[in-house]
């Protein structure tokens, strides 16, 4: 079902995981910029509400993506919602959805303009792959009988990305 997670997916974001070492060694916010430094384009004056945009095309056999940030994710204090951003634009990518623009903004962000843009199936299913590449399940075994918001300080991640791993991690066993 669109917008929820599939096992052929998780082993996508598996061997994903395992190929660029994101989830190896201790509780330590997990860093995506290897994994989507080719599709980044820099950072664009969007409205504050508005972390990042993927945009997607496809000409002849070739597929393009490429995501562009707000300039305010510059700042090393922001850097949190340019983990949380990176994550997301990149599951609009990995779960090839189609569309003309996808938008993320922060938890509690009304969309404004762009709602007429987003797909809410699309936006809940790149959350929860956002969690699964933020939130390595060694470090909810690890930080066992935290509370979430312990656990989304110590990994540099909004709240309600733990809450969707733990979800995960009951639904799938990984």
């Amino acid at each position: 079902m669109l917008g929820e997670l599939n096992v052929e997916l998780l082993n996508r974001l598996d061997r994903l995981i395992a190929r660029h070492n994101l989830h190896g060694g201790a509780v330590t916010p997990v860093d995506l910029g290897r994994v989507v430094e080719a599709f980044t384009v820099g950072y664009r004056p969007f409205p504050p509400a508005v972390a990042a945009l993927t945009m997607q095309w496809k000409s002849g056999d070739l597929e393009f993506a490429r995501i562009a940030y707000n300039t305010s994710l510059r700042e090393p204090s922001q850097a949190a919602r340019k983990r949380h951003a990176d994550a997301h634009e990149y599951a609009h990518i990995v779960c090839k959805h189609r569309g003309d623009l996808f938008v993320m903004w922060r938890a509690g962000d009304t969309p404004g303009a762009f709602a007429e843009y987003v797909d809410r199936c699309q936006e809940q299913q790149c959350e929860r792959v956002a969690a699964y590449l933020l939130v390595p399940v060694s470090a909810l075994r690890e930080l066992a009988g935290m509370d979430t918001e312990y656990i989304a300080q110590v990994l540099e991640v909004p709240e309600h990305l733990v809450k969707l791993r733990w979800q995960i991690w009951r639904k799938f066993g990984r």
